[in-house]
């Protein structure tokens, strides 16, 4: 795999429910990390043997967007565009666009994550944006 040596960079342990895809060596899955002050939104991954599942790492190099809840911040948007406030008024302007615009991005990048070595069918972001349309949400958490 053609990739950066692994690091802690995030820890994090997904909810039951979050899509995660793996191809037998790697796990990657799509997060939004600090969801109580400052929501950070991202690809992230892990050694699918790793003796702490707990501890992923962004791919990217780091996430693709964060957002303040308890004060103003300025987000940058898939498409350019930049808007200031904190992340209530952000989801206001953007609604789910917020992660359903970057799936071209997050494609891209898993393709570069995988180098050479990628599957001729990438199991990438389009599996875990179908997968994340069937979540529901009950105050931020994830439910069956």
């Amino acid at each position: 795999m053609v990739t950066e040596s692994w690091k802690r960079e995030v820890v994090h342990q997904p909810q039951i429910g979050v899509p995660v895809a793996s191809d037998g060596n790697v796990r990657v899955a799509l997060i939004i990390d600090n969801p109580s002050t400052a929501p950070a939104f991202g690809l992230v991954w892990q050694d699918v043997n790793t003796p702490l599942p707990q501890e992923w790492s962004w791919i990217g190099p780091t996430y693709l967007w964060q957002c303040f809840t308890q004060f103003d911040g300025t987000y940058t948007h898939a498409d350019g565009t930049t808007f200031t406030g904190n992340f209530k008024d952000v989801l206001a302007e953007y609604g789910d666009r917020m992660v359903f615009d970057w799936i071209s991005k997050m494609n891209e990048l898993l393709r570069s994550f995988f180098g050479s070595n990628a599957p001729e069918e990438l199991v990438g972001v389009d599996i875990l944006y179908a997968a994340m349309r069937k979540l529901k949400f009950e105050n931020g958490q994830i439910i069956r």
